[in-house]
């Protein structure tokens, strides 16, 4: 900047420097995305909940065949069974679940 004659430094007319800027600029804010989406994940890893069941032949071939006719996963029709299941007013859950269409 000596060499071109500058008495004093002039952000808006040092190019090189606007360059590293911008790029600094837009690393940071990619980062900064990232981490808020890394920690978004971490908060909705907070709430579910991922569990392996194991259930009897009877039950699985019962579980399977909705499953071929809903087109859903096992764990997508579980999940849905669960979210229409309720607990009665002496806290035990109901198994008649109300009719609903899977989705």
């Amino acid at each position: 900047m000596r060499e071109e004659g500058w008495e004093i430094y002039r952000p808006e007319e040092d190019r090189q420097g606007s360059e590293w800027q911008a790029a600094y600029d837009a690393w940071h804010e990619f980062t900064r995305a990232r981490l808020e989406q890394a920690e978004q994940q971490r908060r909705d890893a907070l709430v579910e909940i991922r569990t392996e069941v194991w259930l009897s032949a009877d039950t699985s071939r019962r579980v399977r065949a909705l499953c071929e006719q809903t087109g859903l996963t096992p764990e997508r029709l579980l999940a849905q069974l669960a979210d229409h299941a309720r607990l009665t007013g002496n806290g035990t859950a109901t198994v008649a679940v109300a009719p609903f269409t899977p989705n």
